[in-house]
């Protein structure tokens, strides 16, 4: 793991050299772009579209249906739910060792450290706060940008 943290501190030493606030939104940017990637090219994106259409008509199902049909609808849906991880699992799991990864490695970098402050309330934001943010804003974006289902 140590040569892993020395390989990231040499790789990203120019941004690690910006305020805290901007280096590590370009890391965690440039990750989740990666992660992005696994899901573009680790997935079947027409499958995961059509299953997701399936879902939204079973959605539409469930929500009009008599009590005695919803179980009906329910057990359809997790079927398609299920199968809708089984095609993901690939992404997921390289995503999930790319976040070990980076994770590991963006403690070691800015613990310690404000990263972001509110000064109204006066209150103070480490890395992982700011982290699980940008991923999630830094996600959406190239979701939309890479068109993934």
């Amino acid at each position: 793991m140590d040569a892993i943290i020395t390989g990231l501190n040499i790789l990203f030493s120019p941004v690690l050299g910006f305020p805290p606030l901007v280096a590590e939104a370009i890391v965690v940017g440039i990750f989740t772009f990666i992660a992005s990637l696994f899901s573009k090219f680790l997935t079947n994106q027409e499958h995961i579209r059509k299953m997701n259409e399936e879902m939204k008509a079973l959605q539409m199902k469930l929500k009009d249906s008599k009590p005695e049909d919803a179980n009906k609808y329910s057990s359809e849906f997790a079927k398609y739910y299920f199968k809708q991880i089984s095609a993901n699992k690939w992404a997921m799991l390289a995503s999930t060792l790319l976040f070990i990864l980076i994770s590991g490695w963006l403690s070691q970098t800015f613990l310690g450290k404000v990263v972001i402050t509110i000064p109204v309330v006066n209150v103070k934001f480490g890395w992982l706060v700011y982290f699980i943010v940008l991923s999630l804003a830094f996600s959406a974006l190239f979701r939309k940008l890479l068109k993934l289902a």
